[in-house]
């Protein structure tokens, strides 16, 4: 990684080292900054994420985009685990590999559940 993380210490701690970083004003390198706003980012949009994938079949319910949905908010709730896991951990490297792992079947999933509720807008 480019920056270490603390090896012992509570989820709070690891936040906070993150928080610290940014006193460092423009002297942290952009990836130490981002340590804190990645997770405020990342759980806001995966809020708004469950409530697309939730709202979005709608009426007339069409099953195939409300199981598309299902795997959409499967994949958010999956994603936003394996963050605070990976926080928890310190950052290895197989965590790091699922993470990624999981925020491309998330993209994947929500290409596919755009186009499921498109095309049943055009029916």
């Amino acid at each position: 990684t480019l920056y270490p993380v603390i090896a012992d210490g509570s989820l709070g701690e690891r936040l906070a080292e993150g928080v610290d970083t940014l006193g460092q004003g423009s002297t942290a390198h952009f990836l130490q900054r981002m340590r804190v706003v990645h997770p405020i980012f990342a759980v806001l949009s995966g809020l708004y994420l469950l409530y697309v994938a939730i709202s979005l079949p709608g009426l007339p319910e069409e099953p195939r985009v409300r199981k598309l949905g299902n795997v959409v908010a499967g994949l958010v709730v999956a994603q936003l685990c394996a963050g605070v896991i990976n926080i928890m951990l310190s950052a290895p490297g197989w965590m790091q590999l699922l993470h990624l792992a999981l925020a491309t079947a998330l993209w994947i999933a929500l290409v596919v559940l755009s186009l499921a509720a498109l095309l049943r807008e055009k029916a």
